[in-house]
């Protein structure tokens, strides 16, 4: 999710939606991993729905500060 806050400002918001062991169509489960910044992998479980691992401040296009946390 990005949200301005007045030009050159951008936040960007990375969450987690629990797809991990979702169904797929040919009835396997789906393997899923999102990446925070700091290159720590969290499996995205159901019960990590909605957790924000990490938050962005740009400013012209560059990362200008970072917010990193794990569940």
């Amino acid at each position: 999710m990005r949200t301005h806050r007045g030009e050159p400002t951008t936040s960007e918001s990375i969450f987690l939606r629990g797809m991990d062991d979702d169904t797929l169509p040919g009835g396997g489960k789906r393997d899923v991993w999102v990446s925070n910044g700091d290159g720590l992998s969290i499996e995205d479980k159901d019960q990590f729905s909605g957790f924000e691992p990490e938050t962005r401040l740009l400013s012209g296009g560059q990362v200008v500060s970072a917010t990193t946390s794990e569940p």
